[in-house]
């Protein structure tokens, strides 16, 4: 919860700004300048905790809990989307999209029963901790898919600049490793 608190309280705090912003046109602009810093930050920053994972949750809850660290893993890749995914949602809101808003919140708690049903059976924890991250991953990408549909194309102001994310943390995520 922690590790995404950021994300959600810059796009949280950013509405107003970004209401005023849809009433200029000017929205997709100013959704790549609050979400492109944030996702690229993010992304490298919780790709470097990656390989800790294990150590992270050894050291803030005792050993017994190192096991989980595959699962923690996939929860920081989770929330490195969900940075990202969270300006796009709150993208929807400032556009007035709720129903689209709607659709793509019951679609992500579908992928999420669906690949929980799937993956908790097969690998426990870290099947939920997967689903979870597929469920971010679509929530992400259907929101969107939505603000396209509504005329909102925050991916075509600096494309590089979304591409870097996942870049980013690939390279956090190489980087600690290696100083490890």
């Amino acid at each position: 919860s922690f590790l995404i608190a950021i994300a959600q309280l810059a796009s949280a705090t950013a509405l107003p700004w970004l209401v005023r912003r849809h009433a200029t046109g000017d929205i997709g602009r100013a959704l790549a300048d609050l979400g492109q810093p944030l996702f690229a930050a993010a992304c490298l920053g919780l790709g470097f905790l990656v390989p800790h994972s294990s150590t992270i949750l050894a050291a803030a809850f005792g050993e017994p809990f190192a096991v989980a660290g595959p699962a923690f893993a996939w929860l920081l890749g989770a929330a490195a989307v969900i940075h990202g995914g969270a300006v796009f949602v709150t993208g929807l809101v400032a556009v007035g999209a709720e129903r689209r808003f709607v659709a793509v919140a019951v679609t992500g708690l579908a992928v999420n029963l669906v690949g929980n049903a799937i993956l908790v059976p097969r690998i426990g924890i870290e099947g939920a901790a997967a689903a979870t991250c597929a469920t971010e991953l679509t929530v992400a990408v259907l929101a969107l898919v939505a603000l396209s549909r509504a005329g909102v194309r925050p991916l075509a102001c600096r494309p590089w600049a979304w591409a870097a994310g996942p870049a980013l943390f690939a390279l956090g995520v190489g980087a600690s490793a290696f100083l490890a």
